[in-house]
C-alpha cells in the first residue's frame, strides 16, 4: 500500500512536499535499532516516528516493539487523521500535529525514527546546489531540536536524507552503528554542508547511537572521529573499534 499526499509545511519544522507510505519499508533499519534498544534498561522505551504520515510506519514500528510506546508526529492534519482513523492500532499508538511543542510535549524518547524526512524531494532531483530550497543550515537545526528530545544512550536513525547526519556539529555526540543488513542510506540525492551536490555518493550509514556520558561528547579528536559498532544480520554486535569517519 503506498500513497502521495500533499502537505503544508508548517515554517521551519518538516521539509517534505509529499509524503510517501507503505507498511514495513524499513525492516533492517528497525531490527538493528531493536537490537541496539536492549541495552537501555527501561520497561517501556518511547519510540517516535517523526513524519509518519497515515500511520504505516508506526503501525510497523510496533509489531517491532509490540511493549512500547509508540508517537507519531506528522505536519499535515489531513494524513493525522488518516491515521488515527486507520492505523490507531486500538489506541496503542499516539497521533499529533508536528511541531516544536508537541516534539517536546511526548518525549523525551528513547528511539526516533526519521525517515525519508530530512529531503526536498522530487524538488532536488536536478539540482546541483539545494541551497534555496532545503539549505544544511536548516536539517542541522531540525536534527539539533531530535537531539534536544532524546535520551543519553538513545537510538537515532536517519534514512533518505539529502544531507549527512555526520557532517552536523552535533553528531559529534553519536556512535556510528554498522550493520551488513543496511545496503544503503537511500535514493535520494546528497548534498554536502556547502549544499552542493555530491555526485557518486554511496553509504549504509545511518543508525546512531547517543553517548550515554556527556564527556564523551567533549573535545573528540576531530570533528569526523567516531566509534563505530558493527551488528550481524540478527541484531547480535560484533565487535567495535574507533576510527576517522567511513
Amino acid at each position: 500500500m503506498s500513497e502521495m499526499l500533499s502537505v503544508k509545511n508548517e515554517p521551519g519544522f518538516q521539509i517534505q512536499d509529499a509524503n510517501t507510505t507503505s507498511y514495513d519499508r524499513y525492516p533492517r533499519e528497525f531490527y538493528i535499532a531493536r537490537a541496539l534498544a536492549r541495552t537501555i534498561r527501561k520497561q517501556q522505551l518511547k519510540i517516535l516516528s517523526f513524519g509518519c504520515s497515515t500511520g504505516e510506519e508506526t503501525v510497523s514500528l510496533l509489531n517491532v516493539f509490540p511493549d512500547d510506546n509508540i508517537v507519531g508526529l506528522d505536519i499535515s492534519p489531513f494524513v493525522i487523521r488518516k491515521a488515527r482513523e486507520n492505523n490507531s492500532a486500538d489506541g496503542k499508538i499516539t497521533y499529533d500535529i508536528s511541531s516544536a511543542e508537541t516534539l517536546q510535549k511526548y518525549g523525551p524518547y528513547d528511539l526516533i525514527f526519521a525517515m525519508s524526512v530530512f529531503c526536498a524531494w522530487p524538488a532536488s532531483r536536478d539540482i546541483d546546489n539545494i541551497s534555496k530550497i532545503f539549505p544544511f543550515s536548516k536539517f542541522e537545526d531540525f536534527v539539533q531540536k531530535l537531539d534536544e528530545v532524546l535520551n543519553p544512550g538513545g537510538v537515532l536513525v536517519i534514512f533518505n536524507s539529502n544531507f549527512e547526519f555526520l557532517d552536523t556539529d552535533v553528531s559529534k555526540k553519536y556512535e556510528v552503528v554498522i550493520s551488513n543488513t543496511t545496503r544503503s542510506t537511500g535514493f535520494v540525492h546528497r548534498f554536502a554542508a556547502d549544499n552542493r551536490r555530491v555526485d557518486g555518493y554511496s553509504g549504509n550509514v545511518v543508525v546512531f547511537r547517543k553517548a550515554k556520558a556527556p564527556s564523551l561528547a567533549h573535545n573528540p579528536p576531530s570533528a569526523t572521529a567516531r566509534v563505530v559498532h558493527f551488528i550481524d544480520p540478527n541484531g547480535s554486535r560484533l565487535g567495535s573499534l574507533s576510527l576517522s569517519r567511513l
